[in-house]
């Protein structure tokens, strides 16, 4: 398989967008950075069989079926693991045992949160239906209203990320942090979600290139979550149903950060990542995972996070079509490149967790 060849010209048209939310050249990053390499190889990528991107691309075909499908899923579980807590005997069971039920049950209503959440990303990329009115109409009704966010917002402060990825203005800084005890208690203590939104206000900005105009919108996500989750409070609450109240709580607002939080920091923090360095201050640089297929890959980093390597390389692929994106690029000249960013969020959490422990023993 050949290596990557690297060439100081683009090859090819950069595609945008009307809200610019695909790659282009960034000029604060490296030469050789994760993008900027894709982007000059782009035009002369090809396949073993001669087939060249643009060719194969063109013939991809988003697979909206399979983003209801698994959303219909998520929220089934969710009703389900809501319906188990309001049933629990409390009053006749054990307070461990109470306990442990509605933790496990808590957890996994926010592990469903962070996995139906993550679909919003692809309606910011209008991924999840052929119509874009219609495309934020679900985004926002089906992914956006649960965790308080309108697809149009969403878009926004993502459309910095992608600008600003891997420099100090990235709108998503949660891998600047190194993975440690404090990191995971900040998660859970919501300490790191107040530090996120701050930041982001920060970034807001630093855009280099100011969107084109849309049309003005109703964020009526916000009221509409509210409603909904303060429904369920309190008619938990009215109900009697102590336990589904406070897993509730604890499942959206403390579990599903906590999930996001450490997601974000497994798929670009960069194994050589220098835990005394503030990355607010530095470059970290773009490092992107792929990780291995199997039912927690592909629910914890749902909607194609575990192959987000190919979306910061194209992020106008709808992640239905990634496994097959993934077996052309083993096929083409960045198989090398694609196959050393392939792990598994097992072996990367324990590296990461490591990271503070190999920082102070080289720098004591």
């Amino acid at each position: 398989m050949n290596k990557v060849v690297h060439s100081d010209a683009t090859d090819s048209p950069i595609e945008t967008l009307e809200d610019g939310l695909v790659a282009w050249p960034n000029h604060e990053a490296a030469e050789n950075s994760e993008v900027n390499m894709f982007l000059r190889l782009r035009g002369r990528l090809t396949d073993e069989s001669g087939q060249s991107f643009a060719d194969f691309k063109a013939g991809l075909r988003p697979r909206y079926y399979r983003v209801w499908i698994q959303t219909t899923l998520a929220y089934t579980g969710i009703l389900l693991a809501g319906l188990l807590l309001a049933r629990i005997p409390v009053a006749e069971l054990p307070w461990w045992q109470t306990f442990l039920i509605a933790a496990v049950l808590s957890i996994f209503i926010g592990y469903l949160v962070a996995f139906i959440a993550l679909w919003l990303h692809e309606a910011a990329h209008y991924n999840v239906h052929r119509d874009r009115a219609w495309n934020d109409r679900l985004g926002t009704l089906f992914f956006g209203v649960i965790i308080l966010h309108h697809v149009r917002q969403y878009r926004q402060i993502h459309n910095l990320h992608h600008r600003n990825f891997g420099n100090i203005n990235d709108s998503e800084q949660s891998y600047f942090s190194e993975l440690n005890i404090r990191f995971i208690f900040d998660s859970l203590t919501g300490l790191r979600v107040l530090r996120a939104i701050l930041a982001r206000k920060r970034t807001e900005q630093a855009r280099q290139e100011p969107a084109p105009n849309t049309p003005a919108y109703t964020n009526w996500a916000l009221p509409a979550g509210a409603l909904l989750h303060g429904s369920i409070v309190v008619g938990s609450l009215y109900l009697q149903c102590y336990a589904l109240t406070v897993g509730w709580l604890f499942g959206v607002f403390v579990a599903y950060p906590f999930f996001g939080a450490i997601r974000q920091v497994l798929e670009h923090r960069r194994p050589d990542a220098d835990a005394s360095c503030d990355y607010s201050k530095r470059a970290h640089g773009q490092y992107t995972r792929v990780f291995d297929g199997g039912l927690f890959a592909s629910t914890f980093g749902g909607a194609g996070f575990n192959r987000h390597l190919i979306h910061h390389w194209d992020p106008g692929i709808s992640c239905t079509c990634f496994k097959e994106v993934e077996q052309f690029l083993l096929r083409s000249q960045l198989h090398d490149f694609y196959a050393s960013r392939q792990t598994n969020y097992k072996a990367t959490f324990v590296l990461l967790m490591s990271e503070h422990a190999r920082s102070h023993a080289s720098n004591p």
